[in-house]
């Protein structure tokens, strides 16, 4: 039997690239972006078409904890630039709320195809179901209404208070995590933000169990 992906109900992580991170936190907003590019075009299109007179416009998280497949699939993979995000969800909402008060929240359900065929669902909870292959990623959704005709980004001010840690890609050298640091602190309001190194890769106390247990 496969396992169940393990989650954080408290908090929410975003897989994104260093770039875009250091963007948010000099103008202290969150983009809320199009979906017409993602690669589910499933997904895609259901956000695109759910609303009669607008599309909705996404910042997509996670609940799941840190995991390869996630740094992988959504940081930028395995070019050391990618950084993991972590917020207190409510903290965040409530900030992101203050601009956009029919924001919307939630979990992704995720379904087999016969159980969307058959089932009956409320029309505002159809962005937030999902095919069952994707249930490793414990997505958690957060929306806003778009303009359906340019479906422009729409950047929130959000607390940066709400973001608790930010990891470095697991890849990334280090000639350059004192350097990316350095500049996150040096953004203003960002200088008590936790900042730490991913170990998903090379863990030395896991290796240090690894050696512990061959001389027993």
């Amino acid at each position: 039997m496969k396992p169940k992906t393990t989650v954080r109900k408290k908090f929410i992580f975003r897989y994104t690239e260093l770039r875009y991170l250091l963007e948010m936190l000099e103008q202290q907003k969150i983009t809320f972006l199009s979906p017409e590019k993602w690669d589910d075009k499933n997904d895609a299109s259901l956000l695109l078409c759910s609303r009669q007179k607008s599309s909705l416009l996404a910042v997509c998280f996670t609940e799941a904890l840190e995991a390869f497949h996630l740094w992988k699939g959504f940081s930028g993979g395995s070019n050391g630039r990618g950084v993991r995000i972590e917020f207190d969800k409510k903290k965040l909402i409530k900030s992101l709320k203050k601009k956009l008060p029919s924001l919307e929240s939630g979990k992704v359900r995720y379904l087999r195809i016969k159980q969307l065929e058959k089932g009956k669902f409320r029309p505002e909870k159809l962005p937030f179901l999902k095919r069952l292959p994707y249930k490793d990623e414990a997505e958690f959704r957060i929306i806003c209404e778009g303009n359906p005709k340019d479906r422009s980004p729409k950047s929130v001010p959000f607390d940066i208070s709400s973001i608790r840690r930010i990891t470095l890609s697991p890849w990334m050298p280090d000639s350059e995590r004192k350097i990316f640091v350095s500049a996150i602190h040096a953004i203003p309001g960002c200088a008590k933000i936790k900042v730490s190194s991913s170990t998903l890769i090379e863990n030395e106390r896991w290796a240090k169990a690894l050696v512990s247990k061959q001389k027993q």
